[in-house]
């Protein structure tokens, strides 16, 4: 019965290998820090307070950076080049990382803050696994 079921999934999700079906979702993927990094742009005051409210030093070069890491990642995902999406996944997946780690810290928060906190942390680490995904299919790695 499960194996039946996974079968049917599997041929539903074919036209995603074929076309531009993948190249659709990883854009669906790149959509997300494209449109952080001109959010930043657009904003720029109130993301260099949010930098500052982190406490990370030099909130200027990490806002910088921020926004470069973003807009670059997020157009190597779109790129037909197998080997510059896996590095754009790579290098968003560690900047995710550190942000959430630096950014989400529920477990030095408590009530109701803590419960956003966790929540937005567990949905980095979504996008996280995603983007390692992604890197381990266009690499070849699985």
């Amino acid at each position: 019965m499960l194996e039946h079921l996974a079968n049917t999934l599997a041929w539903a999700l074919t036209p995603l290998h074929h076309g531009g079906g993948a190249w659709l979702l990883r854009a669906g993927m790149a959509a997300v820090f494209l449109y952080s990094a001109q959010d930043k742009l657009r904003h720029r005051q109130a993301a260099l307070s949010e930098v500052r409210e982190g406490g990370l030093p030099l909130p200027s070069a990490m806002l910088g950076g921020t926004i470069l890491i973003q807009a670059l990642g997020g157009l190597m995902l779109l790129s037909l080049s197998p080997a510059v999406v896996t590095l754009g996944a790579l290098m968003l997946a560690c900047f995710t990382m550190a942000a959430t780690v630096l950014f989400h810290r529920f477990w030095l928060t408590r009530g109701e803050i803590r419960q956003h906190q966790l929540t937005a942390f567990l949905e980095h680490l979504v996008m996280v696994s995603g983007l390692l995904t992604l890197a381990a299919q266009q690499s070849g790695a699985c």
